[in-house]
């Protein structure tokens, strides 16, 4: 992606310094997103001052969500595993997630199975869009998130969130 933030003879300079002296403690992810931030604030006509006080907050705020684990001797640093916060399901002392991992897109096929012609369940178990459905329900539950919202009307959706937590397991 190409910034015009670059491209200005102050900021662009200014910025880069002050993301590359924090390279070695921030992921891709979160130089893109800062990238991203102050690409935005520099179409809304920021000042110098204003962009690079945006970076350095947002490199502060990157660096906090992926302190890191130093205690393994030589290993390189590792990020502190994010988790999703949770909270008392109604009266029950059932713990849920704060969010949900919604299924509307993922599935192979939009069509639903209410129809005289649906997609049937081997052709859809093994469709090229399985194993990416399986990663997602792999990623959720690394972080805490167990709680899959699916709807009949989502197409295939319901049948490979069945399937994926089974192909996880073998």
């Amino acid at each position: 992606a190409e910034y015009s933030y670059l491209a200005d003879e102050t900021i662009g300079p200014a910025v880069t310094k002050a993301i590359q002296s924090h390279l070695d403690t921030l992921s891709d992810d979160s130089i893109l997103k800062i990238s991203r931030q102050v690409e935005f604030w520099y179409t809304q006509n920021s000042s110098l001052d204003e962009l690079i006080a945006l970076t350095e907050r947002l490199i502060t705020a990157a660096q906090r969500l992926f302190e890191t684990n130093t205690s393994k001797g030589d290993e390189p640093p590792s990020p502190v595993p994010f988790q999703v916060p949770k909270v008392r399901f109604g009266r029950t002392e059932l713990q849920m997630p704060i969010v949900t991992c919604g299924g509307m897109r993922l599935q192979h096929t939009w069509m639903p199975d209410n129809l005289p012609i649906s997609a049937s369940s081997k052709t859809v178990l093994n469709s090229s869009s399985q194993p990416n459905v399986r990663n997602i329900v792999k990623a959720c539950l690394r972080v805490g998130l167990n709680h899959f919202e699916t709807a009949r009307l989502y197409g295939t959706s319901e049948m490979q969130l069945v399937d994926a937590p089974g192909g996880l397991m073998a």
